[in-house]
């Protein structure tokens, strides 16, 4: 996993996210979730967020930015739906966020 990290803090292998970020600033890197419940990222602050160059795979959301405030960019990233490990679950979704 690559991770450029500038000027930020985060937390790797968070519990509901594979990268949870609590600090504003610039990430990049590669991030999969193996679970539908799991996201690949979770903003978890309301400072400003840019999202570059991230390549991002799993089965459900990809980028989680429902706490609310979240101000976030995302530029030059792909994203890969996975199949749900269960089809009771709905398919990913690029990203889920609630504006504030």
């Amino acid at each position: 996993m690559l991770l450029l990290l500038v000027g930020s803090r985060c937390t790797l292998a968070g519990q509901d996210a594979v990268l949870v970020i609590t600090r504003g600033g610039t990430y990049s890197g590669r991030y999969e979730s193996n679970s539908s419940e799991r996201a690949c990222i979770r903003i978890a602050t309301t400072e400003p967020v840019i999202l570059e160059n991230c390549v991002l795979r799993g089965p459900g959301r990809l980028i989680d930015a429902t706490t609310g405030g979240a101000r976030l960019t995302v530029r030059n990233c792909r994203g890969y739906g996975l199949p749900p490990p269960s089809t009771t679950r709905p398919g990913a979704a690029f990203w889920k966020l609630i504006a504030a």
